[in-house]
């Protein structure tokens, strides 16, 4: 019989009886190979120990396990993660946040909607629309508000 040395991350150790001589077994795989949960090492003796998790401080996003980067989730929105798609009910283009204001380039023209520091209570949500094209081919950057349920 073979003493254990102490250390579980070189493997168990194992009595060859021919040559009467000790030997370890294969050492623990403790990567599991994903990204996001951070990488797990062998501590001489707990053995195995998690790795610390990829953490995305943005409500809306989540742990890309190809990159191992922070992403936006469906249906949130880059850059921040923060605003909905729903909120919009259209194929955003492109998307800004400034202070309590978000703005939405959208194949139908930009649309803005201030939060007034509250985004949970949309009755005091102010939006307005502005189109990027008239039925001339023209620009037109008059904005007009946009009269619309609170999201829900």
């Amino acid at each position: 019989m073979c003493p254990d040395d102490g250390d579980a991350c070189n493997g168990i150790e194992l009595c060859d009886p021919d040559s009467n001589t000790c030997f370890h077994a294969d050492a623990p795989v403790c990567d599991d190979g994903l990204v996001c949960n951070g990488l797990e090492t062998c501590d001489v003796e707990r053995g195995c120990v998690p790795g610390e998790p990829v953490v995305c401080d943005a409500p809306g996003a989540g742990c890309d396990e190809t990159t191992g980067g922070c992403v936006c989730n469906e249906p949130f929105l880059s850059p921040d993660c923060d605003v909905k798609m729903g909120l919009f009910a259209l194929s955003a283009r492109d998307v800004a946040i400034e202070g309590d204001a978000v703005w939405l380039a959208t194949d139908r023209g930009v649309d803005y909607l201030d939060t007034g520091g509250t985004p949970f209570e949309p009755e005091d949500d102010r939006w307005a629309h502005f189109d990027e094209r008239d039925a001339a081919g023209l620009v037109n950057m008059c904005p007009y508000a946009v009269e619309r349920d609170a999201p829900g």
